[in-house]
């Protein structure tokens, strides 16, 4: 008969695996929505404008994607939902749905980013991210508990995957409390999330592979020439950038 200790051991080993695997096939389903939507981003701005080669061709698409996006949201709802929003519904309801949703999310992010507004891959990734946890957690019967812990270091490995960052979310996957429970020494819980970090980069770097490509999110710094001229026009710019966004943020309340 097994001994308290043994099946203790066990739990923790079987647990791990389960996090490395978690780990890989984020990172895989992360590449695989990046490659979805650079595709359909060269044919919209690509394709689609060396066909047509008219200056107002950017207007168009832009007032097209909007129209769409008004139609999901009017008969769909808040699609793509954020991450905040991801999160927010499962500390309420210790789940996150995805029966009949995943889709919806999927389809709006990619309508959304293909036609040029400003929306972060990671927004549709993490409640696609929470809708696999809850899935995966339903046939495993795993506790409320080691579902927020999947969901933490879920997010954190696909946040390091598509940013190439591999300390993104680093913070708050070990200082979650369901990981201290699990792990109650401080190096295994850095340990743990190092480890399914890694094979969620392994897993993004493989599926990469069949679709070769520079990412759509990666950030270049032009070399920039200073002249007298640029500082009146830096404040300027400043004052134009306060004013406006002080006036969303009034128009968001």
């Amino acid at each position: 008969m097994s001994s308290p200790t043994t099946k203790t051991t066990q739990f923790k080993i079987i647990f791990v695996l389960y996090s490395l695997l978690l780990g890989l096939l984020i990172g895989g389903i992360a590449a695989a929505f990046l490659a979805l939507i650079n595709f359909s981003t060269h044919l919209i701005w690509q394709v689609g404008y060396s066909h047509f080669n008219q200056p107002f061709y950017p207007l168009l698409v832009g007032l097209f994607g909007g129209l769409l996006v008004g139609l999901m949201q009017r008969y769909w709802g808040p699609y793509p939902k954020t991450m905040h929003e991801t999160l927010s519904e499962f500390k309420q309801t210790g789940s996150v749905a995805y029966q009949q949703q995943v889709g919806k999310n999927i389809i709006a992010a990619l309508v959304v980013l293909a036609c040029g507004a400003s929306l972060g891959p990671e927004a549709a990734l993490s409640t696609n991210v929470g809708g696999l946890i809850t899935w995966l957690g339903d046939r495993l019967k795993l506790t409320a508990q080691q579902k927020e812990t999947f969901l933490t270091m879920g997010i954190g490995a696909m946040l390091a995957a598509i940013f190439h960052a591999p300390l993104a979310g680093v913070g708050e996957a070990i200082e979650t409390t369901s990981l201290r429970d699990h792990f109650k020494s401080h190096f295994n819980q850095v340990l743990l999330y190092i480890l399914t970090t890694a094979t969620g980069i392994l897993g993004f770097a493989l599926v990469n592979q069949l679709f070769p490509k520079e990412s759509p999110f990666t950030l270049h710094t032009p070399i920039i020439h200073w002249t007298l001229i640029v500082w009146p026009l830096l404040i300027l710019a400043l004052i134009v950038g306060l004013v406006f966004g002080n006036l969303f943020l009034k128009i968001e309340q």
